[in-house]
């Protein structure tokens, strides 16, 4: 398996992507809780922390759309339809519309009443009325914000990192700024917190909006047509987000449950700095784990076993590194860590946190590793076992664990939980790999792909060999076609693609690179059932070359480019996308 520096470049540019989106959220409430604490009091705060559960099911109910958008056009990419793709997300943006739209107004004119039950008593007047109050001004920004987690993924497939970043800087630094004005310019209160966050998502939107509608080039809004035929797939593919945060909550509420029956009421305080703490690891966990999504999605539509592998190969190491440096430092500075959450004066709290901090940083590495594994398997159409498993792991283990450990070890055991659930979740995803591999007769090097039976050719009937430079170019056209007559392909085919592969990976070379490293070409050929089937992928300058490709028929000059117009000659499709800010090329040729 030859190795794809494109690849691997592109991982980490959107893993460092998916961190900050990942960051944004675990910001935004931390600034909203201080200011909100500092600027209103104790008990606007209180009112606040009493609506967090309906925003975590806000978000959940958004990961449903978002992901399930994701993962179902993402199959259709990668196998080429990409018109089905671009109306499913045109109809997913319009289903998710008519959806918040019904739940924000359900929030807006219900606010008090969804107050009093989130609180759980209708005499505390102030903390429900304030949280009524909070609710009113998130709900005006909740379209937005469901139609924005949509656009800024689908953003990435297109490969507009900085755009991404952009906005989703701005959605903090809106946030921030509405929040300030709102203490000390307008005095809106809670109400004028929440709508400070309302308006960060509307303004980003409206400049998200903008490029969906002029300047996208796979996703653009006027191109699109609605089709609901795909829906059922956005949700299927969706559910594993809702089982996932739903089960967050029931955990929650186990835990709490636990420390009010066997624990002091100090461990409260603790878990609530372990959890604030984990909210910022957890991008890295989670940014690890949607980019194996993201990437997961697209190589499962191209039926390409040599990618999945290196994505798989790639999210483990860069996961496992990255929370291995993480656990280590949060071992060694766990002490000011659980300072920063403190007061002065707390010394015994801060001990007892720094404590259960570096306990639970023992589940990092096994954490991300696991999440790796899991959205992997959600991307090549494995719902509903993720969803099984997200309960399992965040209600059945973990609670499990900590009702058995808690008896014995006491808060420690409260913590030391963590470890032991994702260590089995993780092992639970292994013996499914086996159960799976056995079930298809996949081959030993295949176990952890989790693919039918019959999922893609064999390796033998697969080329491929990346080109970094014009030496590399003549090796390349030689080995390809030596490749294809190896498999009885006529020579006259051979010649064709030898000098195809010679042509086009040197005019990408001579007009595309920019001098730089960075700058790559892979080729990938695969021998299938009456016809071969080429990809030209590389990460220079977009360039649509199907509209090139004509023009040279048109051309007097028969010499010039003469192996592009043969190949293209023959070809009974041809196909143009550029994702991920690359090129991608397929050419399907009857052998």
């Amino acid at each position: 398996m030859k190795r794809d520096s494109i690849f691997e470049k592109l991982f980490f540019q959107l893993l460092a992507v998916n961190i900050l989106i990942g960051l944004i959220q675990p910001f935004n409430q931390f600034v909203d809780s201080v200011l909100t604490g500092r600027g209103l009091g104790v008990e606007a705060l209180k009112a606040y922390a009493l609506f967090l559960p309906l925003g975590a099911l806000s978000l959940a109910l958004s990961c449903v759309f978002s992901i399930g958008t994701q993962i179902s056009c993402s199959h259709r990419i990668g196998k080429g339809h990409i018109k089905e793709g671009k109306d499913l997300f045109a109809t997913s943006l319009l289903a998710v519309l008519a959806f918040s739209a019904i739940f924000s107004s359900g929030l807006f004119f219900f606010s008090k009443e969804i107050a009093v039950f989130l609180g759980q008593s209708s005499e505390d007047v102030v903390s429900t009325l304030g949280t009524a109050e909070y609710i009113r001004g998130y709900s005006i920004g909740l379209a937005p914000m469901f139609l924005l987690n949509i656009m800024l993924i689908l953003m990435q497939v297109e490969g507009k990192k900085i755009l991404v970043t952009v906005a989703s800087i701005g959605i903090f630094a809106i946030n921030l700024t509405a929040d300030l004005l709102n203490l000390y310019v307008f005095k809106g209160g809670l109400f004028g917190m929440a709508f400070a966050t309302s308006v960060s998502y509307i303004a980003v939107f409206v400049f998200v909006l903008f490029y969906f509608i002029f300047k996208s080039n796979m996703f653009r809004l006027g191109s699109c047509r609605i089709n609901t035929k795909g829906l059922g797939d956005v949700f299927k593919n969706g559910m594993p987000s809702l089982a996932y945060y739903g089960s967050l909550v029931i955990r929650a509420y186990v835990f709490n449950w636990l420390i009010i029956t066997y624990l002091d009421g100090d461990t409260l305080s603790v878990i609530l700095v372990v959890n604030s703490f984990l909210t910022l690891v957890d991008a890295f966990i989670g940014g690890t784990g949607d980019v194996t999504l993201l990437l997961g999605g697209i190589i499962y539509g191209e039926k390409d076993k040599n990618a999945a592998k290196r994505l798989l190969r790639t999210a483990v190491i860069a996961g496992t590194v990255i929370l291995l440096v993480i656990t280590i430092l949060t071992m060694i500075f766990a002490g000011p860590i659980a300072m920063f959450f403190s007061e002065k004066g707390e010394e015994a709290l801060v001990v007892h946190a720094a404590r259960a901090l570096r306990i639970t940083a023992l589940c990092f590495v096994p954490d991300v590793i696991a999440c790796v594994l899991k959205k992997y398997i959600q991307s090549v159409g494995r719902a509903m076992y993720t969803s099984v498993t997200n309960v399992l792991c965040n209600v059945i283990y973990v609670c499990g664990f900590a009702f058995v450990f808690v008896g014995i070890m006491g808060s420690d055991g409260l913590f030391l939980s963590y470890f032991a659930c994702y260590a089995l979740i993780l092992l639970t995803h292994i013996a499914y790999a086996f159960v799976i591999a056995k079930k298809e007769g996949a081959e030993r090097k295949d176990v952890f792909l989790y693919l039918p039976r019959d999922y893609a050719p064999e390796n033998d009937h697969v080329f491929e060999m990346p080109i970094h430079s014009m030496d590399e170019v003549m090796v390349v056209s030689v080995a390809i076609g030596e490749f294809c007559y190896r498999f009885k392909l006529s020579r006259k085919i051979c010649n064709y693609l030898s000098l195809f592969i010679e042509e086009i990976a040197g005019n990408i070379i001579r007009y595309g690179f920019k001098g730089e490293d960075r700058n790559a070409v892979f080729v990938r050929a695969v021998i299938g059932d009456g016809h071969i089937a080429l990809f030209i992928k590389d990460n220079c300058m977009y360039f649509d070359p199907t509209h090139y490709y004509e023009s040279l028929t048109e051309k007097t000059d028969v010499t010039k480019d003469i192996g592009i117009r043969l190949v293209m000659s023959l070809a009974d499709k041809v196909q143009y996308t550029n994702r991920f800010n690359m090129n991608h090329l397929m050419i399907e040729i009857p052998s």
